[in-house]
Parts: structure tokens; sequence; C-alpha cells
């Protein structure tokens, strides 16, 4: 409404608002317990501490105020918008500065350009993407910018001042991203690297070894315990352990098996898969430049690995080694090789025209002088231009996912509900409307990683209505601590989750009586019964839009995970026969389901499809497309026919030139949803048809429980005949629709 372009993603809006809170209260929460920051409107209704990486809410809070005092009508998020480009300026700088001392200005024009046109960074560092993703570039090269020059030095005070600036901007680093510590790892293979190959060159030459390594030495312990102080000081993180914490918290990275029972949210995320060596060469761009950039690589290692340049070097060796394995495990940390590869590539080209002009400036003939230079130009051409079209082709498909009706839904919620409302959907939105609708989350992006995913995603997809809402009753009144405190008094995480999910399948009565013969304590106990039955949450709302159909192969492989396998491959090593009577415990499954399920694990494990067969997806196989009516039979555009008369519906296969009948089929008239079933069929999928009197739509999907699942019965049929649901705002024309979930 101000005319401004809206923050590009969904992150940008949450640290928007901790910036906000910054501003007004001095620190980035709305409220203080025990000198720990707190955001209440995350997880509702506890809230949850705001994360140690908060460099990014301080930086740009400062900066907001400087630019305030010569622009006291600037807007924060006017201001958060453009902020990405200082950044991206600061950065440019001190690449180019970086590169330009290693190797020469030529080089360092040749990296800054091959670095800001990589698709992967493009995309992170335009105007609009108000996160840290820059910065998280510039911290890690300063560190070891600044560390090559402490090896280097010769003074022990300019060691001891370049070594602790390198412990400094690693602090600032950790104050940053979660994800810090890589650089830490890599330093320490460093060094462990260079006290080796200083041993083995120098190994006949005592005092030349003594003197290498006692530099070495020096400079490490100078970083270690300079990175020791400012991390805690900073961050109030100690590196040691940190590091090995995340590399123990990420090594499931790729799978959707963890070392929870639960499943991996993070598989489920497009960015966090699993990567390739073709992903990795079109987040850096175009194939050429990625094999000169691999290349130059070794042979500037080649070239430098006994220089002054050395440290420098084989750092970035490293790095981008490093960073190419956690690639393939989850690809957007292409991110961090564009670095490593830009600056190579630009060192690698430098030393080719170089050895070009070389050529040039010997050659006799002005003929042959005149062609070398017109195929440099040429390459040059060649080089330039496909990149540049390339990245403007990328760039120029980014839209901020925010838009007008988003924003006026939003904002609807905001105006009609009560400030006490807490707002349930899928983990996407939930930083749009703690910012713009400025209400309580059930969870989001920040915490998608919880079980709340897996509790969500089940109530979305169930046939029965009453679990869902005693779902929804348990995650608006405690979140999802429930099992938290069940599992505090068992200490085992299925005993406790298969209790918990009996509960949600009970009536109150018999609840008690299930309660009453599980052991716990009388206290938990009356909390449970409070929890899931008696307690009335505040007024909460379910939010659903279009893309939930595109959702649903994820919701799907989350909500049917099944915990018996997940059992099975936790407890690989246990006896057979104890695994299948615990399964019998657990999920009442009988000797030959147990005996099935351990055969069918057991074929898995030599499978790469390991993390699939944990679960199964449902599939929205066409999405809802228009119909209209000829005779008695109502053609759609994306290949369907619904015959009125029989009530049948037909789609044409890809490849086929004839249309084939549905196995089941959906219909719903505005009032009730009638089922028909076809045994004769040859597709498995079948179809939902909608008419409201007026107009035909028509959907295809597999398998037949998701056209009675609770997300297509409130997504399509507006909650008809739902008891715990009833409509609050329904946008046809936004396809975005709220629901009132009735206590």
């Amino acid at each position: 409404k101000d005319g401004r372009t809206y923050l590009l993603e969904v992150d940008p809006y949450a640290w928007m608002r901790h910036t906000r809170l910054f501003l007004l209260n001095g620190y980035p929460g709305d409220k203080k317990i025990n000198n720990a920051v707190y955001d209440s409107f995350m997880l509702a209704p506890l809230g949850a501490k705001v994360t140690t990486p908060r460099f990014l809410f301080y930086s740009s809070a400062f900066l907001y105020r400087a630019a305030s005092f010569f622009l006291p009508d600037l807007s924060l998020e006017t201001f958060l918008f453009y902020l990405p480009l200082f950044h991206l300026l600061i950065f440019f700088i001190a690449t180019y500065c970086f590169c330009r001392q290693l190797f020469s200005p030529l080089s360092a024009l040749w990296t800054v350009f091959f670095l800001g046109l990589a698709p992967i960074f493009l995309q992170r560092s335009t105007a609009g993407w108000f996160d840290s993703d820059i910065l998280n570039l510039f911290f890690p090269l300063m560190c070891i910018w600044s560390l090559s020059f402490g090896i280097n030095a010769g003074k022990l005070f300019e060691k001891l001042f370049f070594c602790l600036m390198a412990s400094l901007f690693l602090a600032l680093f950790s104050w940053t991203w979660v994800g810090w510590w890589f650089i830490f790892l890599i330093v320490n293979i460093f060094f462990l690297y260079m006290l080796v190959n200083e041993t083995l060159i120098n190994f006949k030459e005592k005092d030349k070894m003594s003197k290498s390594l006692y530099g070495i030495a020096v400079s490490y312990i100078i970083f270690t315990l300079g990175s020791i102080l400012f991390c805690k000081l900073l961050a109030g993180i100690e590196p040691f352990s940190a590091t090995y914490n995340n590399i123990a918290a990420n090594i499931n990275f790729g799978r959707s098996i963890q070392n929870s029972i639960w499943p991996n949210v993070y598989y489920t995320v497009r960015e966090l898969q699993p990567g390739n060596l073709l992903s990795i060469i079109k987040s850096f761009g175009q194939v050429y430049a990625f094999i000169a950039a691999s290349l130059s690589a070794f042979l500037i290692f080649m070239k430098e690995k006994r220089s002054k340049n050395a440290s420098a070097v084989i750092l970035l060796n490293f790095w981008m080694f490093f960073m190419f394995l956690i690639t393939l495990k989850a690809k957007r940390f292409s991110l961090f090789l564009v670095i490593p590869f830009s600056i190579f590539l630009g060192a690698g080209l430098d030393m080719f025209f170089k050895f070009i002009f070389l050529k040039i400036h010997q050659a006799r003939e002005k003929a042959f002088k005149v062609m070398l230079a017109t195929c440099v130009l040429g390459l040059i051409f060649v080089i330039i231009y496909p990149s540049y079209h390339y990245s403007k082709d990328f760039v120029l498909g980014s839209y901020p996912l925010l838009n007008d009706q988003w924003y006026s839904f939003l904002n609807q919620i905001k105006e009609d509900t009560s400030q006490v409302a807490v707002i349930n959907a899928w983990w996407d939105y939930g930083n749009w409307v703690k910012e713009i609708a400025d209400r309580k989350v059930l969870f989001d992006p920040q915490s998608q990683d919880r079980p709340l995913a897996y509790w969500l995603a089940s109530a979305l997809l169930t046939e029965d209505e009453f679990y869902a809402q005693r779902i929804f009753r348990m995650l608006n009144n405690y979140s999802d601590r429930l099992f938290d405190e069940i599992n505090s008094y068992f200490k085992d995480d299925f005993r406790s989750l298969a209790l918990l999910k009996k509960l949600l399948h009970s009536q109150e009565e018999e609840a008690k009586i299930i309660l009453e013969d599980s052991e716990l304590p009388g206290g938990l106990r009356h909390k449970i019964i409070d929890c899931l039955f008696v307690k009335r949450p505040a007024p909460a709302y379910l939010i659903i839009d279009e893309s939930i159909l595109s959702k649903i192969s994820t919701l799907s492989f989350i909500a049917n995970w099944d915990f018996s396998k997940a059992y099975l491959l936790q407890n690989a090593k246990e006896p057979k026969n104890n695994q299948f009577k615990r399964l019998n415990e657990l999920f009442s499954l009988s000797r030959q389901q147990s005996e099935s399920l351990y055969k069918e694990m057991n074929l898995s494990l030599k499978k790469k499809a390991l993390s699939e067969s944990l679960s199964r997806r449902f599939s929205v196989l066409r999405l809802p497309s228009e119909g209209s009516v000829e005779g008695g039979s109502v053609f759609f555009e994306n290949s369907i026919i619904f015959d009125r008369s029989t009530s049948q519906g037909r789609s044409l296969l890809p490849g086929r030139t004839k249309y084939e009948a549905f196995s089941f089929n959906y219909l719903f008239n505005g009032e009730e949803v009638k089922f028909f079933s076809n045994r004769k069929a040859n597709v498995s999928s079948g179809a939902l048809f909608l008419n409201d009197g007026q107009t035909w739509q028509a959907l295809e999907f597999l398998p037949q429980e998701l056209g009675r699942s609770l997300v297509f019965r409130l997504y399509f049929m507006k909650a008809k005949d739902l008891k715990y649901f009833e409509p609050f705002i329904i946008n046809e024309q936004a396809k975005m629709y709220a629901f009132r979930i009735i206590w």
C-alpha cells in the first residue's frame, strides 16, 4: 500500500521482526526471563528463546539508527530492503582486495565478476533478500585472510594481531549463523595438515623443522585461544563443543531418518535435499567455468604450495573440498562453493591471459599478433556473455513470495481476530503471520525441524476429524511438549509416542483408564487429561491456501512416517525375537506382520532409497481444472472426462490415445460428497469432481483416502459437515482460506 517492494522470502520477515523488537525493547524479543530473550509469538502458546546468532539484528538496527539521523522519514522495511546492497558492496570490496593481494588486480576483477554472476549467489544477494547470506561469506573469507597474514608474519606482535583478528572474525561469524563451525573445522584440519607437512618436508633438517613448526604452533594456539575467548564473549558458545554438536546434529542431512524417532523435516525441504555434480554446476553457472575453476585450483595449489601465499591457497582448497562434500548432502550449501571457485577461476584466467599476452609480445609477425589478440577478445566474449546471459535469465525469474493478496489476507486476519489468537498453518507462512498479521503462530521456518511438523501433517491428512481436533487442542495448549513430559518419565521415545497416539484416538473416559494402567505419576496424568480434553485453548485459526496441493507429497511423507520401521532401524543390533516382542507391545503387530516388516527393512538397507521406504507419499497428479458441459459429459482442461449419467470419470494417460476409467471418484455437489468405485478400472488413481451448480472442477490424485482427508474437506468443501472447523475467511479469488477451530 506504500508502493514498496515486498521482501523476497519468508526468513527476511523473521529477521525484520527481531530487528524491530531490538529497536523497541533493546533486545530482539518481546520479553525476558532470567536474562534470556524470548519471542512469545513463536511456538505458541509457550514462546521460544531467540537463537544465539543475533549480529544481523544488532548491526541492522545500528545502521538504521544512523540512516534515520539523515533520513528521519525512512521506514524500517524500506531500509532493510536495500541493506543487502550495502552488505554486497562491503563484501565485493573485501573479496577484490583479498584476491588482489593474493594474486593480481586482474584476477581480482575476474573473481568479482564470476562471483557476482553465480546464480546461487545472485539469488541470495539482491535487494530485498534481508538475510545473513552475504555476511556468511564475508566473515569466513576475512577469517582465512587474517589467518594467512598471521601465519606469514615474522614478528610475534604481528602474528598475535592477525591471528586474533582471525579469531574475532570467526566469533562474529558464530554470532551471525548457526553453521559458522565449518570454517573452524577447516582451520583445525589445515593446521594439522601444516604440522604434518612441515615435519615430513624438513625431517632431515631439525633446525629448520623446529623453526617452521614453532611458527605454525604459535599461530594455532593464538587463534584457538582467541576463538574460545571471542566466541564466548560475543555468542556465548565454546567452539570445540559447538563444532562437535553441530556435526552430530547435521550428519543426517539428505536422509529422512535421524537420531530421534521423528522424520527429518529437512529431508522434505527442496534446497536441503542432496545435491549432485549437475546441481553444483548449475548453482555456479556454466560447465566450462566449473571445469576451469577445478583445474585452476589444482594448478594454483601446485604452484603456490611453498610460497608466501601457501596458507591462503591451502585453506581455500580445503574450503572448496569440504563444502563440495557438504553440498552433496544438501544442495543449499553450494552457495559456499562460489567463493573458492570464483577465486581460483579468476586466478586461473589471470595466469592464462598473462601467458597469451607474453606470446603476443614475443611474436615477431604482426599478423600472428593480430590473430592471437582477436582470439583473446573472442575468448573473453565467450567467457563473459554466456555467464551474463544465463544469470540474467535466472534472476529475472525471481519475485517476492509475498504479494498483495497475501498482504490483504494477513491484514484481514489481524483486523478480524483477537490479539490472543493463534494461527495454525504449515511452517512456510509463520514469519509472515508474526510480522504482518501480528499474531502468534504454531510454528515457523525457524522451528520447522520440531515434531510439530509430524503432528500438524497428521492432523491435515487424517480422515478422523475428532483425532485432528485433539491434535490441534494438544498443540494449541502445550505445543509439542506433552510428548517430552511423558518421555521424561518413560525415557523411551517409542513407548511415549505409542501411548500419546493411543490417548489422542480415545475419548476422555477411555483415556483415563489407559493412563491409570500406564504407571505415569498422578500429576502428569491430570496434566494430560487437562491438555487433551478439558483446557480450552486460545482462539485458533487454521490457514489453508492453494499451495497446499503442491505440498501434499511432503505432508503425506511426514504424516505417514512408519515408526515401527524406524524402530527396527534404530534397534537393528537387538535379537530378532526381542524386536518382534517390542513391535507387538508398542504397535500391536502380530508375529507375522513383524517378520514381514523385518524382511522389508532388511531389503531397504541394501537400497539407496532407504529414506523413502520409511513412509509413503500421496500425490495430486493433476491440479484442479475448469470443465465445460457437453451433452451428458463434462470435459476438463486437464484431460479428464466425467460421465454425468454413471458418475464415473476417465483420464487420458500420457502417451495414450484412449481415455482410461478411474478406480474411484468423489463427487461434491456443494452439500454432500458421494463416493463411487470402479473395480474394473485399469488406472489406480481417482478424481474429485466439484460442481456448485454453475461451474465444474476436477483433479486427479492418489490414493483413495486422500479424498476423505481433512485438508481436502477444508480446501475443496469449505468444512461442509465438519463439527470442529468452520469457515472464517473465504477468499475464492486468491484461493486463501482461514477456518476457525471450534474447541
